[in-house]
């Protein structure tokens, strides 16, 4: 198994919670730029865990279509 491995250039960090979670099943998210500022409407989960075990709503139990993550970190200048 590989292990992270810190150095001048690599920095270990942990992505804890909290993270946010948008359901796109009209695939909206590219046209409407997800990647640049996070929608309204997200659900906070826990990662790394499964998506059924913390959602509520039949609507969503196991989904297959697209979906977005999100949360914060920094990146530190090199």
């Amino acid at each position: 198994m590989l292990y992270p491995i810190e150095s001048k250039t690599r920095e270990i960090s942990e992505f804890r919670s909290p993270w946010y979670l948008k359901y796109d099943p009209q695939h909206q998210g590219q046209k409407e730029e997800y990647f640049l500022k996070q929608p309204e409407g997200c659900e906070e989960i826990a990662l790394c865990a499964s998506i059924n075990e913390q959602i509520n709503g039949r609507d969503k139990y196991l989904y297959m279509d697209w979906l977005w993550y999100f949360t914060e970190f920094k990146i530190s200048p090199l």
